[in-house]
């Protein structure tokens, strides 16, 4: 029961040190996220290229493997090269991605069988005016996200010292 509890204690101040970080540097602990995911990704392509280079296979389905492991190495070295472009470029495109996604929504509501669905209809336009805001000012946009993370974290951290029993 005692490692239990040291556990919980353990983990809920590591979950408050990143919260704080979070709030502190989002914008830096977003450009160490995308380094980290691009190594990750990187390692796992390097991965599967030495084993595509040293297996027997030559169906297509191991063409297809190799070429996509080639990928995942250049996609990883971009993300770790590229990573300041990459996080403020990233926003935007969720933006215009939420954009898109909601106008299709919104049409889907206003034409859906059996009459238009209001719930539907009213959650689209909220996605949508979020995606504009997005758009407007995308970095500021994820810096509050981030920043509201941290303190979802915190709480949890907190919470997980709290309920150590």
């Amino acid at each position: 029961m005692k490692s239990f509890t040291q556990n919980h204690l353990v983990t809920g101040l590591i979950l408050i040190v990143f919260g704080i970080v979070l709030l502190i540097r989002p914008g830096s602990t977003l450009d160490i996220v995308c380094k980290i995911v691009g190594a990750a990704v990187l390692i796992a392509g390097i991965v599967g290229v030495a084993e595509g280079l040293a297996g027997k296979r030559k169906d297509p389905a191991a063409v297809a493997n190799f070429a996509g492991n080639v990928a995942a190495v250049i996609i990883g070295i971009l993300l770790i090269a590229c990573s300041g472009l990459i996080v403020s470029i990233l926003p935007f495109v969720m933006g215009i991605l939420m954009v898109i996604y909601s106008a299709v929504e919104i049409f889907s509501a206003l034409k859906a069988d059996g009459g238009i669905q209001t719930g539907r209809l009213v959650m689209s336009v909220i996605e949508l005016i979020i995606g504009i805001l997005i758009m407007a000012n995308p970095f500021q946009t994820v810096t509050l996200l981030i920043r509201v993370l941290g303190i979802g974290i915190i709480f949890s951290g907190v919470t997980q010292i709290m309920n150590k029993n």
